[in-house]
């Protein structure tokens, strides 16, 4: 689970990979969350019903644990990023979520009734720009803002997405 940190799963197909029963997995991740080091966040819908039946993602609390121990072939500075923003929402005390459905948004917030997506990308450019931007482009959710965060980029873009570094959304 820590080397598919942010990724998409089920519990039924964690537990056909792993060959034990989806329940075993249920607890198993429940004991990972007990211990302070995940959190598992669900798709945003209005309906409860749909976010307990829909995909799941897992997030690691602390980037030490996920740079570590995660099994990787490079490094993978975008997952790393991304688990590094849901850490911050997470300090800042905001309901996390994420959105699946025909394109991805990596979190939709909420705190104090008003949502926030955000659309995180390590680095924007020329080749990534308009993926990074669809997610965002797409939502038809009543939100406050919509942000697309880096690491080290602030720009101004056009159709209310503000594009901002990291270091200055979370000073």
């Amino acid at each position: 689970m820590v080397s598919n940190s942010g990724n998409l799963y089920s519990y039924i197909s964690i537990s056909k990979a792993l060959g034990v029963n989806d329940n075993s997995i249920k607890e198993y991740i429940r004991v990972v969350e007990d211990a302070y080091m995940a959190q598992e966040i669900k798709q945003y819908s209005y309906s409860l019903k749909e976010q307990v039946k829909s995909k799941k993602k897992l997030y690691i609390n602390d980037n030490g644990i996920l740079a570590q121990t995660a099994f990787k072939f490079s490094k993978d500075y975008g997952k790393n990023f991304e688990n590094l923003v849901y850490t911050e929402l997470m300090k800042g005390g905001y309901e996390i979520y994420f959105h699946n459905k025909d394109f991805e948004c990596d979190f939709i917030v909420k705190k104090d009734e008003k949502l926030v997506a955000i659309q995180v990308c390590y680095e924007l450019n020329r080749e990534n720009r308009e993926r990074e931007r669809r997610g965002l482009l797409k939502l038809n959710l009543n939100l406050e803002e919509k942000i697309l965060l880096t690491y080290n980029q602030n720009e101004t873009e056009s159709e209310d997405i503000k594009i901002i570094a990291f270091w200055d959304y979370f000073s």
